[in-house]
């Protein structure tokens, strides 16, 4: 008789914001999950039934959003294992930063494999 494994298969994704011009951290950047794989789409339907379209778009954390800490990181966990495409937004009071995407990021079950991290370092665009 095959053995059945009962253990939760989830992945986890995490990064960090910089400045490409100081190299510091960017606070608050907004990184959201565009697509993902069919279970996960399924999941942030789910999580969005009953939500006004407004709420939705102003939420600072979802299951497809979250924002840099103080140090610049950003982690999304309890993810499906899969395909990700990421955009990340960002801006200050004076000016904003260009808008950078990463996709294709492959993430797999831990422990099997450690959560990879997908930086991204964002231009500042200064008004002229």
């Amino acid at each position: 008789m095959a053995e059945l494994d009962l253990r939760i298969r989830t992945a986890s994704l995490g990064g960090f914001v910089s400045d490409a011009e100081s190299e510091l951290p960017i606070v608050g950047a907004k990184i959201d999950i565009v697509a993902g794989p069919e279970e996960f789409e399924l999941k942030r339907r789910i999580k969005r039934q009953g939500v006004s379209e407004w709420e939705w778009k102003h939420r600072k954390e979802r299951i497809d959003r979250t924002q840099s800490r103080k140090d610049g990181s950003y982690y999304f966990a309890n993810l499906p294992p899969g395909q990700y495409h990421l955009r990340c937004v960002a801006q200050k009071r004076e000016f904003h930063y260009e808008v950078a995407e990463a996709e294709g990021v492959i993430v797999s079950p831990i422990p099997e494999d450690i959560a990879p991290m997908t930086n991204f370092v964002l231009t500042p665009v200064k008004p002229e």
